[in-house]
């Protein structure tokens, strides 16, 4: 299902009015959508794409959204999102592509980030709030090539196993 780039506006639709559908694909970006992100993903776990990104979605964002097992591009970019990177897509260990930026999202960046998302190639957190250092574990991640932590409020020194994400080098 492709509604992007319309003016579509209101709340997003009720995710249970598509029980017994098998969706892989999602994408109502560039819409005027608002309020919450769903609650509740469960009738979603074989979805493999999903942009709600470039709306005015506000509120945190549910730990429900673990649910997609299979996810392997999230894009939420541009929103009025808040509260913290949600601990729940530790699940989604298939996630390549994750894409936050321009919301307001803070806390501290979580550790198991490098170990639970091992095929990540993006990972883009611009313009948030997070805050705290880099942690180490983000070094685990061998196939990221594009890593986006610019304007937040991050300290602390860079983690000198930088030198270990090999996919950004390119001989």
């Amino acid at each position: 299902i492709n509604l992007s780039q319309n003016k579509f506006s209101g709340p997003l639709l009720s995710l249970s009015d598509f029980k017994g559908f098998y969706i892989r694909f999602l994408d109502f970006s560039h819409n005027q959508l608002s309020g919450a992100l769903p609650d509740d993903w469960t009738h979603f776990k074989g979805l493999a794409f999903l942009n709600l990104g470039y709306n005015h979605l506000s509120g945190t964002i549910s730990a429900s959204i673990g649910q997609l097992v299979s996810l392997s591009s999230l894009i939420l970019r541009n929103n009025m999102l808040y509260g913290e990177f949600p601990a729940s897509l530790s699940n989604c260990s298939y996630l390549e592509f994750v894409d936050f930026g321009l919301n307001k999202l803070s806390g501290k960046l979580p550790p198991w980030i490098g170990e639970g998302l091992p095929q990540l190639y993006a990972l883009i957190l611009k313009s948030n709030r997070f805050s705290g250092s880099i942690p180490y574990e983000i070094c685990h991640l061998s196939n990221l090539y594009f890593l986006d932590l610019s304007i937040n409020r991050i300290s602390g020194i860079i983690p000198p196993c930088f030198d270990n994400l090999t996919a950004m080098i390119q001989k």
